[in-house]
């Protein structure tokens, strides 16, 4: 089996993400399980309202502005749009970057979201990317890369 690299810290982080979009969205957000083509679900009075994939990134925006972009694997990208489309709600991309320091050095988050629709195309540009820096040779393969403009700020 494929080893992971999913740290407590990075789910700490997504769970910190959906507690704040769940007060914010009216919304109880739930954690699916693991290789779930999605991170969350969102409901509302007992009815399913999005999906959610969340992001944490230790970037700026304009730092991944000059990577081309935040990448995402295509493959995950196409699992939740099937998803999204069988289950008649929006994916929702939720983006969080704390790579911007504050006054006393403590990470201040950003946070961008991206909600695609049903049968919405995809515009980001696809490439052979992922990383190179823990030589496994599986963690390379289409991406795809979303600019500034394809998000909103939460």
């Amino acid at each position: 089996m494929r080893p992971t690299y999913e740290t407590d810290t990075d789910l700490d982080r997504e769970l910190d993400v959906a507690t704040k979009l769940s007060k914010e969205w009216r919304c109880d957000v739930t954690k699916t399980k693991k290789f779930y083509p999605v991170d969350y679900v969102a409901t509302r009075d007992g009815r399913l309202v999005s999906i959610l994939e969340i992001k944490t990134r230790n970037y700026t925006m304009d730092e991944l502005e000059r990577f081309g972009g935040f990448m995402i694997s295509a493959e995950k990208l196409v699992r939740a749009r099937e998803l999204s489309e069988m289950v008649r709600v929006p994916f929702i991309l939720v983006l969080k970057l704390f790579g911007a320091l504050g006054d006393q050095g403590i990470p201040q988050g950003e946070t961008y979201y991206r909600s695609f629709y049903n049968r919405e195309r995809y515009s980001g540009e696809v490439r052979l990317g992922g990383r190179t820096d823990r030589n496994d040779p599986d963690d390379r393969e289409l991406v795809m890369l979303f600019t500034r403009n394809m998000f909103s700020r939460f």
